[in-house]
């Protein structure tokens, strides 16, 4: 019952991302210094613009892969000439494909090469994630937990986020721009997924959460999965959320009650008018923390 649940949660989400993509625009968004961020369908797109290149974080669907190419066209003329993966979802990285044929070096934390060349079974969702062909991977691992780079006139540091929305998650914290993009690690549509199935847990969302905090301040723009420009206020709510309902559905669980009969109990009804979203709806929610427990 329980994973017949899920799938009816996310069929329509899926059929909806799937159609429509003539009418998709893209839109260029100035964040701070030489940093931008693309809206479309899909996860942000991050943009660090120099005179030699450009270098993007995430690039949604391959159907859109023209469409954003032209729209960073519109900031520059320089070459995209490196992107980072923040995670193995289709909506951050489906274009990696096509940009590696047009010689661009693709950066990911280790564990989204492991997840895009593996065939794994999503027991919660009750799918098979089947394994993306080579041409899909990152052209380059990230095996540290953070990693410094300079580039663009940029001071920049990609920091794993381990076991948050996915085992793979990075976020990348602009120093110069005091710019933070978070991946979906952090996001503004609701209850945020958890994708547990791929190492996501509720534990390393509040993590996450505390790890963006720490590096940011009342200045620091931030560049969420999905939504628009956050400051530590939208993070500290998220943080707040995240803790608050991890205890109320922890204390069933010890309690030793069962998924099926915690549901109908309705155990986040105080938190269903501001979080409930399209996508992850309370229920759903639910689940994923009970699951991730």
């Amino acid at each position: 019952m329980k994973k017949l649940l899920i799938q009816l949660f996310f069929l329509p989400l899926l059929a909806q991302a799937q159609s429509g993509w003539d009418n998709v625009q893209i839109k260029v968004n100035p964040v701070a210094n030489n940093i931008y961020y693309l809206e479309g369908r899909g996860g942000n797109i991050g943009v660090l613009v120099g005179s030699e290149g450009v270098l993007l974080v995430d690039d949604q669907f391959a159907v859109l892969t023209e469409k954003i190419t032209n729209a960073v066209k519109e900031i520059s003329d320089a070459p995209i000439t490196y992107i980072i993966n923040t995670h193995y979802h289709g909506d951050h990285m489906g274009g990696n494909e096509n940009f590696r044929k047009q010689n661009v070096s693709i950066l990911a934390h280790k564990n989204v090469k492991a997840r895009l060349s593996t065939t794994f079974e999503d027991k919660i969702r009750n799918v098979t994630q089947k394994a993306k062909p080579e041409g899909a991977w990152p052209t380059m691992d990230i095996p540290f937990n953070q990693m410094g780079l300079k580039l663009y006139d940029e001071d920049f540091e990609i920091i794993h986020l381990p076991a948050s929305h996915t085992d793979g998650d990075m976020m990348v914290y602009f120093k110069k721009a005091n710019v933070i993009h978070t991946g979906d690690a952090f996001v503004r549509y609701g209850f945020p997924f958890i994708d547990a199935a791929a190492g996501g847990s509720i534990d390393g969302f509040i993590k996450a959460q505390e790890t963006i905090l720490s590096l940011a301040d009342e200045n620091t723009k931030i560049i969420p999965g999905h939504g628009g420009i956050s400051s530590i206020e939208h993070v500290n709510e998220l943080l707040t959320m995240l803790k608050e309902t991890r205890e109320i559905i922890a204390d069933h669980k010890n309690k030793g009650v069962a998924l099926e009969d915690l549901i109908p109990m309705n155990p986040l009804k105080d938190y269903h008018d501001r979080w409930n979203g399209s996508f992850i709806t309370t229920d759903l929610f639910v689940m994923l923390v009970y699951e991730s427990l």
